[in-house]
């Protein structure tokens, strides 16, 4: 198991290590493997009460789960851009964008979760200089790392909703649901181009397809 290292650097070792002695008191592996143990690491720091003067690091832990999620999935190609581009303007309402395997997205309201996290993995202190509003992230792994991006409420109820099955019309309401002045053409090209899809498909087609022939 890969350790919560931004949660880590938020406490410190001496902190952490005692942390994660208690819950591997209170959670002990299912899995022989071990791949995903931990799972519940991050809901276990939310009733911990020495780390209550952190009310961020539960989150903080979860962001870290997902980016081992997106290291450890399935090889997946992302889905070229040119293959939405290609098709035809009637279409579109109609297309259900497929996210990759390796795709993880979480939105946080309790603080600026991705902004205390991409500070600590670049061994930095959070600082004081925080705008502190609510903030969401996307992971992905397209490549062959995981690669992260600042994600609004808008576009993780897009992606929840394309993850849902829903069409491209129903997931940019769903957005426009949280955010009615959703850039929903910014939001489209940033998670194309970030990979966060694998395959497109029609609603009234069963096929899926990487690419629109």
């Amino acid at each position: 198991m890969r350790s919560p290292e931004d949660a880590l650097r938020l406490v410190g070792e001496e902190w952490f290590r005692a942390a994660a002695a208690i819950y591997v008191r209170e959670a002990l592996p299912a899995d022989p493997t071990l791949l995903s143990y931990g799972s519940s690491f991050a809901d276990f720091l939310a009733r911990f009460e020495p780390a209550a003067e952190i009310p961020y690091l539960p989150s903080v832990a979860r962001l870290d789960r997902l980016w081992n999620q997106a290291h450890a999935a399935a090889d997946e190609k992302a889905l070229d851009p040119a293959a939405v581009a290609r098709l035809a303007t009637e279409e579109l309402a109609d297309v259900i964008l497929h996210p990759h395997v390796a795709a993880r997205w979480a939105w946080f309201e309790e603080a600026p979760i991705y902004t205390i996290w991409t500070r600590n993995r670049a061994d930095r202190a959070p600082g004081d200089d925080i705008d502190w509003r609510f903030e969401g992230a996307l992971l992905v792994r397209p490549r062959d790392t995981v690669e992260w991006f600042a994600l609004d409420a808008a576009g993780s109820a897009f992606l929840d909703a394309c993850a849902a099955g829903a069409t491209l019309a129903e997931a940019a309401q769903a957005a426009l649901e949280v955010r009615g002045n959703a850039d929903l053409a910014h939001l489209m090209s940033m998670l194309l181009e970030a990979g966060a899809f694998a395959r497109i498909s029609l609603a009234n087609d069963q096929r899926v397809t990487q690419e629109k022939s």
